[in-house]
């Protein structure tokens, strides 16, 4: 809860065996190396493993990384880390450095203390949610009714076994590991069942009170769940159980995250703010808006506006992918994201925050030879008078 100090650090950092004065570059690449041994790019491996990936992005590497608390990580040591993590919210969130924390919106919904369900959990897991829904929705062949399924009793059970025995002989087979289609005693079993149970039963693959879906670690969803048969009637329960069982896993590291904020928070904002705009007070946004930048730019002669070399960068900017954009931003400044909102451009003590783009003053001949120079301490490029927009695009 210390106030900042001139340089806008909390604390000062110097590198190990490398040279560097920390007037807050230092400072702020510290916090966002921080967050990346959290929440790793594509292909770099976690320096905690506190977070995994939602199911969602790991079945497609292309997608915006995500991540939920790690499972796994559930003893005291892990709890302590998580509380940690929330205190670097609280810090981000009171003192505005919009740390790239990349977490899925279920998790910030849960720290907030909002609702969730099932919408929540197919933002992080579509493949589980979408088996759910067509569990939900499921139809009779032919259009018939599910809720006849039970009057069809007797008279497809091929005279003398209730419904009852022949669900209790197809979840005893089941348990032995019989499979369906590919076992002959549990297709009799099957032949006793209801026929809207059967095919229910045929089309979902026997499947128990279990959270035996993708992804799930087959504990039993109700007391005696491995014995119980999903049939038509009680796949609303079903549903609902497995929404419940697979939000349950991140809540404790939810909870703790919370508890950490609110060491640096008021609680009572959280429930004002909800999931959304939390993330935002807290991360920022994590587009790279050129425009937003290009208003907050400071030149130093010769550089201005209407110099081919500024143009070059802007013209590069505005071509580049928005996370090449956050890599040109923490080069210059040690953190990946642009401040939210007009106010957020002013340090603590009032001052404006400007990206200063400067001339490069480094060695003589042609400056296609030079790279671009960052000063991370001054949000600061010094950039060479380069002859084209093709190498300014190399070079940056």
């Amino acid at each position: 809860r210390g106030d900042l100090d001139g340089s806008e650090c909390l604390f000062r950092v110097a590198f190990k065996d490398q040279e560097g004065i920390d007037a807050g570059g230092l400072f702020r690449g510290t916090l966002t190396d921080m967050c990346e041994d959290l929440f790793p790019p594509p292909g770099r491996e976690a320096g905690v493993d506190l977070f995994v990936r939602t199911p969602s992005c790991a079945a497609d590497p292309a997608a915006e990384p995500e991540f939920v608390p790690n499972p796994a990580r559930s003893n005291e040591a892990a709890s302590a880390l998580y509380r940690f993590v929330g205190v670097m919210m609280g810090v981000s969130l009171r003192f505005r450095f919009c740390m790239p924390f990349e977490l899925a919106p279920v998790v910030w919904r849960l720290v907030a203390g909002d609702s969730v369900g099932m919408e929540d959990l197919a933002d992080a897991d579509g493949a589980v949610v979408a088996l759910l829904r067509s569990i939900e929705g499921w139809m009779p062949p032919a259009g018939r009714d599910a809720a006849r399924s039970g009057a069809d009793g007797a008279a497809g059970a091929g005279g003398g076994v209730s419904g009852q025995e022949a669900v209790e002989a197809v979840v005893a087979l089941l348990l032995e590991g019989a499979v369906l289609g590919d076992d002959e005693a549990l297709d009799e079993a099957m032949a006793g069942l209801p026929a809207d149970d059967a095919a229910f039963v045929a089309r979902f693959g026997g499947l128990r009170f279990v959270d035996s879906l993708p992804g799930g670690d087959g504990a039993p969803l109700v007391q005696g769940g491995e014995r119980r048969l999903l049939l038509p009637a009680s796949r609303a329960a079903f549903v609902a159980l497995v929404v419940q069982a697979r939000l349950r896993r991140w809540t404790p590291a939810a909870r703790m995250m919370r508890a950490g904020l609110c060491s640096m928070v008021p609680a009572r904002v959280l429930p004002m703010l909800g999931g959304r705009d939390l993330r935002t007070f807290v991360c920022g946004s994590d587009v790279v808006d050129v425009a937003v930048l290009k208003a907050h730019t400071v030149y130093q002669p010769p550089y201005n506006d209407s110099h081919a070399t500024v143009k070059f960068f802007w013209e590069v900017m505005e071509e580049l992918s928005n996370r090449e954009r956050q890599q040109v931003i923490r080069y210059a400044w040690g953190r990946s994201r642009l401040p939210t909102g007009e106010d957020a451009w002013r340090t603590s003590h009032g001052s404006s925050v400007a990206f200063r783009f400067l001339p490069f003053s480094g060695r003589s001949g042609s400056p296609d030879d030079s790279l671009i120079e960052a000063h991370t301490c001054f949000f600061q490029l010094n950039c060479p008078a380069y002859t084209s927009k093709e190498t300014m695009r190399r070079k940056l």
